[in-house]
């Protein structure tokens, strides 16, 4: 893996539960690492639900191996938020990740 190919920061969240008064829980996305990687749009859709245009961008993302990272994960750059589908090591070398992600592009 070349680092000029790692030319996007983003981070990493994953989803935690937190309890609240009243007993009840909360659930909001917690940042566990920020990361260089590189990103490729691979194919796209649109969907029409409950009368508005929904549009979903698949996307191979590319980051330095790091241990731990998990397909209920995201990956946040800016506005801008990517769901994990898969994550492999693609040698099974522990240099790289490759993660399968969707996009929902708001419009």
């Amino acid at each position: 893996m070349h680092a000029g190919n790692l030319r996007h920061r983003g981070t990493i969240q994953e989803h935690k539960k937190t309890r609240v008064e009243g007993g009840g829980f909360e659930t909001q996305w917690v940042d566990i690492a920020a990361v260089w990687f590189s990103l490729e749009p691979l194919s796209g859709e649109e969907q029409v639900i409950a009368q508005q245009l929904q549009a979903t961008v698949s996307h191979r993302i590319r980051i330095r191996y790091r241990a731990g990272v998990k397909p209920h994960h995201r990956l946040k750059m800016g506005n801008r938020i990517f769901n994990f589908s898969s994550v492999i090591d693609p040698d099974e070398r522990r240099r790289q990740l490759e993660i399968m992600a969707s996009e929902e592009v708001r419009q």
